[in-house]
């Protein structure tokens, strides 16, 4: 299925995340992940396109909210101002953060 994108669920969405926060200067301590499934956005009309199909984008997206370290400061700064992943172009893939008190 090269070149074609599909959802990840369960324990490959995890991995994925995982993956994805150490490359973006994150060390995970804690992490929990709640599914949303068919999200959808309008499509921008064109006007090669016939305008009496769906005019929806469907997306299915995971929100993952947890504990994390900083590891690298100018990656995470590139992250929350670049985004994580492929549905960035739709409003997928911000990066939050919250600081919390040092015990």
């Amino acid at each position: 299925m090269r070149g074609k994108r599909v959802h990840l669920w369960g324990d490959d969405a995890d991995q994925w995340w995982i993956t994805r926060a150490e490359r973006h200067g994150l060390r995970l301590h804690t992490a929990s992940a709640r599914p949303h499934r068919d999200g959808t956005q309008p499509r921008r009309k064109r006007k090669d396109r016939d305008t009496t199909k769906d005019t929806r984008i469907r997306h299915n997206y995971i929100q993952f909210d947890g504990l994390a370290e900083i590891t690298d400061a100018d990656a995470v700064r590139d992250a929350v101002a670049t985004g994580i992943g492929k549905g960035r172009a739709h409003g997928l893939g911000l990066l939050s953060l919250v600081p919390i008190a040092a015990a």
